[in-house]
């Protein structure tokens, strides 16, 4: 295992965008994207090759950006596993 990192996001409102997800997402893994970067694709180039756990924690409130992020990152790292949390039972949209 070459790393677990946790995006916490309890902080972010509800039905925030796919994007203001990636960027935490981005922040917490330690490669925010730059000027004009999709976050995703910037996530996806610091984590291709690794072996790397993602906790996304309290998706309950952002369940479906957070759906599309691990869709999207799954796709482009297959390596990568994430583990999703939830204050609320709910079914998956991944």
């Amino acid at each position: 295992m070459d790393g677990t990192f946790c995006a916490e996001l309890a902080d972010l409102g509800r039905g925030h965008a796919a994007t203001e997800v990636a960027d935490v997402v981005a922040a917490a893994v330690g490669a925010p994207a730059g000027p004009g970067q999709d976050p995703v694709h910037a996530l996806a180039t610091a984590l291709r090759g690794r072996n790397v756990l993602l906790l996304l924690d309290n998706c309950e409130h952002v369940l479906d950006a957070s759906a599309r992020v691990a869709r999207a990152l799954l796709g482009l790292v297959p390596e990568l596993r994430i583990l999703a949390t939830s204050r609320q039972l709910c079914r998956s949209k991944i």
